[in-house]
């Protein structure tokens, strides 16, 4: 299934059509197009773990495609004109103009986004979207960053690397072998408590790799109410999130699955 090997399958009686294919970037990702699967495969990696890691994919997005969950994780700033983030208030406001070129910055609790006003809708979209996102993330990573070390100095005395915030499709957080923690960008939007959650889930991997009986007890160790805070984060994030953001319909979405809780 690695290359140009197109594959047919059938998930819930539909069919779909499988596409591998080979990029120069660093992560493998499947997106859902329609009725097409497309997995990224990058150039760097050799045949087998291509394979293995195609096949996780695609066991993954069948998976998601069977439980329904069929709608695009991607947040849409386009139509939203105020967010509450980490408990703060920000007003969006959208200003089209003979720029020379698209930008945003905070002033206060507002958001100023200027774009060219000749871009085509669905670039305009595309470009609110990318500068909303990057200005809320150099506005809110050193708090992240803050929560981390403290968290870390109280209960795990961990080596970090470098601390991200990133819009990421199928997890929640991520820890490399290098302690670089990542957290996904959605997070931001939700309670702080489901938060803290994702920053401990991801320092616990600093001491334990997998998800391992003594991992949930160092987890449970740091954070007894762990399991209603897991909970709620798979039962009612996306809603949440739905809320806000008006996620578009699941008949004319992408799905994203990445190797990247």
């Amino acid at each position: 299934m690695v290359g140009n090997m197109e594959e047919k399958i059938t998930v819930n009686g539909k069919d779909y059509l499988l596409k591998p294919y080979r990029d120069y970037g660093k992560n493998a990702i499947a997106k859902l197009k329609g009725d097409v699967i497309y997995i990224k495969l990058p150039r760097h990696w050799n045949s087998e773990l291509a394979w293995k890691i195609a096949e996780k994919l695609k066991n993954r997005m069948i998976t998601n495609i069977g439980k329904g969950i069929t709608s695009s994780s991607e947040l849409t700033f386009y139509n939203v004109h105020e967010v509450t983030v980490l408990g703060q208030k920000y007003a969006i406001e959208k200003i089209e103009g003979e720029n020379k070129r698209n930008r945003a910055r905070i002033v206060e609790n507002k958001i100023l986004v200027n774009i060219i006003a000749t871009l085509e809708k669905h670039k305009k979209k595309e470009v609110i979207d990318e500068l909303v996102r990057r200005s809320l993330s150099r506005e809110l990573l050193p708090r992240i960053i803050a929560k981390i070390d403290e968290l870390n100095d109280l209960h795990f005395h961990s080596e970090i690397g470098k601390v991200s915030l990133r819009q990421q499709s199928s997890r929640w957080g991520s820890c490399s072998p290098a302690n670089n923690i990542s957290i996904n960008f959605s997070l931001l939007f939700l309670p702080q408590e489901i938060l803290d959650y994702v920053i401990v889930h991801e320092l616990a991997h600093t001491k334990i790799r997998n998800h391992s009986e003594k991992f949930w007890l160092l987890v449970g160790k740091v954070m007894p109410d762990f399991r209603e805070r897991r909970k709620w984060l798979k039962k009612e994030a996306r809603k949440e999130l739905t809320k806000i953001f008006n996620f578009p319909n699941p008949q004319s979405s992408v799905l994203n699955c990445q190797t990247m809780i």
